[in-house]
């Protein structure tokens, strides 16, 4: 089972005066706990991990980094049984955020989109039916070996780690001083 859902945030920036905006977020989500529900309901609850990028006021601190961790929590459908071993991962997909003053209070609006998946294993004894023989007219003796059959999914992670020089276009500002710069493929 998968799920798809918005989770919303407010964190205040008051502890920081130096923050003129807010750029952008990059998240991680973790997950802590999965609990079995009502109607085939799988609770998944953990935490999101933000690291948001502002511009300074300062001209010594241009680029202001903050660290945020707030819980999140999702329900999924799940097509199981009693007593299957349950697992799930969840990504932040995407993340918007944006700050907000209202008098002294400096605020920031956190919108994370979450992906989630879980899967389920059942555990099942089958068995194999090797040779049969009779003992009698019309008896027969079913000879069985145990059969352990395991199915698993595996995570393969691979990184590849390179140069590469990228160009501005033509008619772009000159670049003065980069403050940050994150790449995915």
């Amino acid at each position: 089972g998968e799920t798809e859902n918005v989770i919303k945030q407010e964190i205040s920036l008051s502890q920081n005066p130096d923050i003129a905006e807010t750029l952008f977020g990059i998240g991680r989500a973790q997950v802590k706990d999965i609990t079995g529900g009502a109607d085939g309901k799988i609770g998944v609850s953990g935490e999101i991990e933000l690291d948001v990028y502002h511009a300074g006021t300062k001209k010594e601190k241009p680029l202001i980094i903050t660290h945020h961790t707030f819980p999140y929590e999702q329900s999924v459908l799940l097509s199981g049984a009693l007593g299957d071993a349950v697992s799930a991962s969840s990504v932040v997909c995407d993340v918007a955020v944006a700050a907000n003053e209202t008098g002294a209070e400096k605020t920031m609006r956190v919108e994370t989109l979450v992906h989630t998946k879980i899967f389920a294993v059942e555990d099942k004894k089958q068995y194999v039916l090797t040779d049969i023989y009779s003992i009698g007219q019309t008896a027969v003796e079913p000879v069985y070996v145990k059969s352990v059959t395991t199915m698993e999914i595996v995570d393969t992670q691979a990184a590849e780690s390179g140069k590469t020089t990228l160009n501005l276009a033509d008619g772009s500002l000159r670049v003065q001083q980069i403050l940050a710069v994150h790449i995915r493929p």
